[in-house]
């Protein structure tokens, strides 16, 4: 509102006041009252007014707009936050972010959004501002920001990776493989000796208990090679035992178990017809079928996929490698299986000489080693 312009008005602003003993004991005339005013717009209400305002700064410009930006703030991180624990937990699990349709209308908008869709159906404050909720502006679901999030991870976890190694020795293993849609899959294995292993070495406890683990994983790592060939070998057997002798009971035991679950059973002598019937075999029943078609062709891929992975060279290679196995008393030591180790499989890095002197110097040492406490 406008001030009135009463008399006295400018006075303290303008003029001055002169003469305060004479007019402040005039009653009702006096020059403080009448400054003052009746009026709730009097020039006095109004300076009072502004300085109760002045005094109260909660309402200021500056204070309201750094209050809302304070919260936008907030707000900011906790989108933020979201979409990276969304995108790390998707990149841990190997699970793909993207959908072929991610809009508003879709029902299945895939993993990213409708992970995110989830955890703010588990909070009502991260519901509050993600999705249609964000501002336009300010969503950080796209994928740019995706592929960003996950480029700090990677430089975070490089940067680890380097931390740990340090100075010390690693290698890498590659390998690849092609997936259903025939794009080539790279796999990338690090392995190297971390500083709390090497910094071991430095106390004489820890690195005789490093010491002795890796003894007994070694001797654990070769007793499982030889189970393992063993146990090929007598499951190879047992196939092959399968089926030259064991038709009759396995097709018993087939028809056993149909029966008990009601299950229709062919005739076996019937004559076997292929396909629809255009072809008609006469001197080929159904048993036939199943015995020779379908059993026995089965039990030859097994027994073909087996001799291709254990082959007997490479059978006879890890059978002979245990003989180099310096434990429990030496009790794979043979020096007849060194010395083939050597002629088969290694005739380039031996001479004729020191093959034929190998054998003895294999007696000298298991000799030794049997006299040596230490070993």
């Amino acid at each position: 509102m406008k001030p009135v312009r009463r008399p006295g008005w400018d006075v303290f602003i303008t003029k001055g006041f002169l003469e305060m003993k004479k007019n402040v004991h005039d009653g009702k005339k006096c020059a403080f009252l009448t400054h003052i005013g009746d009026d709730l717009c009097s020039p006095h209400n109004n300076a009072v007014k502004s300085c109760e305002d002045l005094k109260q700064q909660s309402p200021h410009i500056d204070k309201l707009l750094n209050a809302q930006s304070t919260e936008q703030i907030q707000n900011n991180r906790l989108r933020v936050k979201t979409s990276i624990d969304v995108v790390r937990w998707l990149t841990f699990q190997g699970y793909a972010f993207r959908g072929h349709d991610e809009t508003l209308d879709s029902k299945n908008r895939d993993n990213f959004l409708e992970m995110i869709k989830i955890l703010a159906s588990y909070n009502e404050k991260v519901a509050t501002i993600v999705l249609k909720n964000a501002p336009k502006s300010a969503k950080y679901t796209s994928h740019r920001i995706q592929k960003e999030i996950l480029q700090v991870m990677a430089s975070k976890v490089q940067d680890k990776i380097r931390e740990d190694i340090g100075d010390s020795k690693f290698y890498i293993i590659v390998d690849k493989a092609r997936d259903k849609s025939k794009r080539e899959q790279i796999a990338i294995v690090l392995r190297f000796v971390d500083k709390y292993v090497a910094a071991s070495r430095e106390v004489v406890f820890v690195h005789e208990f490093f010491t002795n683990l890796n003894f007994i994983i070694n001797m654990q790592k070769s007793q499982d090679i030889l189970n393992a060939i063993n146990l090929v070998s007598t499951a190879k057997k047992l196939i092959q035992k399968l089926r030259d002798d064991d038709w009759d009971k396995f097709l018993e035991n087939v028809v056993s178990f149909s029966k008990k679950f009601e299950i229709d059973i062919p005739d076996l002598s019937a004559r076997y017809i292929e396909g629809r019937g255009c072809n008609q075999l006469n001197h080929i029943t159904v048993e036939h079928h199943y015995h020779f078609d379908i059993f026995n062709a089965a039990i030859d891929f097994q027994l073909q996929e087996l001799n291709c992975r254990f082959g007997e060279r490479g059978v006879k290679l890890l059978t002979l490698r245990s003989a180099l196995d310096l434990k429990d008393g030496y009790k794979s030591f043979k020096i007849d299986d060194i010395c083939s180790l050597a002629e088969v499989y290694y005739p380039l890095d031996f001479s004729e000489q020191e093959k034929f002197n190998l054998g003895f110097q294999l007696k000298y040492f298991e000799l030794d080693v049997h006299n040596d406490l230490k070993l």
